[in-house]
């Protein structure tokens, strides 16, 4: 019998210890990224505005860009508190006078996120705007909407841009709570900010060159709140596996060239 080289004993007794490992390695869930802000917005429905019947305002309003990044009010259908505590971001739109008796003209509707670094971006995590299912005659308009229908993601890592193209987000529901959507990025971008270009609404508004405004609620378009998920990073045992291959991988080699 030929004896058994101490070598392949030993590569053996290895791959056998990185197989348990390997089956108890787990990568770790990705978190939110902390700390996202608003860094631009094409207009938001802040102050006091009148509007002629039907859609009849004449009142102030909180519908700020921050609260789609404020961690809070994520799933409210409401805007009853909304002085105090914004529940969501609303453009301003087409058509409201404001105090100074100019009118809104937001027909290009954009929102842009600073993520505070930069990140391997796995998905972005969506609660449509989501006011409460009130149908206002006539001739009716559903206020969840003036959810973002159609929008493109732009990523932005050090100033350079790339295009990730256009995604679907879906329409709120109304109630509260409810399930936010999650979005998936396939390329795993690096980036430290992120634009969303609205193109559309679910109240069949379109927005941009070509775009036109067909309810007659003034074209606005908003979101509750919005999420940005990093690639989670690989766990403790993760990285042990790596280097042990990367060790074998060294072995092996030395022992080809001797």
């Amino acid at each position: 019998m030929q004896p058994v080289s101490y070598s392949i004993v030993r590569n053996c007794a290895l791959a056998f210890a990185l197989a348990g490992i390997l089956a108890v390695a787990r990568v770790s869930q990705g978190d939110p990224i902390p700390g996202v802000s608003v860094s631009g917005y094409s207009s938001q429905f802040v102050g006091h505005y009148t509007h002629p019947a039907p859609q009849f305002l004449d009142g102030t309003v909180n519908r700020p860009a921050s609260a789609t990044v404020d961690g809070i009010n994520k799933t409210i259908n409401t805007p009853a508190n909304e002085l105090n505590s914004p529940p969501f971001w609303l453009n301003e739109g087409v058509g409201y006078k404001r105090d100074d008796n100019t009118l809104t003209n937001d027909t290009a509707p954009f929102i842009k996120y600073n993520l505070g670094g930069q990140y391997p971006l796995s998905s972005v995590v969506v609660y449509n705007y989501n006011h409460a299912d009130i149908v206002i005659p006539p001739p009716g308009v559903h206020y969840i909407g003036h959810g973002a229908k159609l929008v493109d993601i732009t990523v932005f890592k050090g100033g350079l841009a790339t295009d990730l193209g256009d995604f679907t987000f879906n329409e709120a529901p109304g109630t509260d709570p409810f399930t936010p959507q999650t979005i998936t990025l396939p390329t795993q971008p690096v980036a430290d900010s992120v634009l969303f270009t609205i193109k559309s609404n679910w109240l069949g508004d379109t927005y941009g060159p070509g775009g036109s405004i067909v309810e007659p609620d003034g074209g606005s378009v908003g979101l509750n709140e919005v999420q940005f998920v990093a690639v989670p990073e690989p766990t403790a045992g993760a990285l042990l596996i790596g280097t042990a291959l990367r060790l074998l991988k060294r072995r092996h080699e030395a022992r080809q060239a001797d």
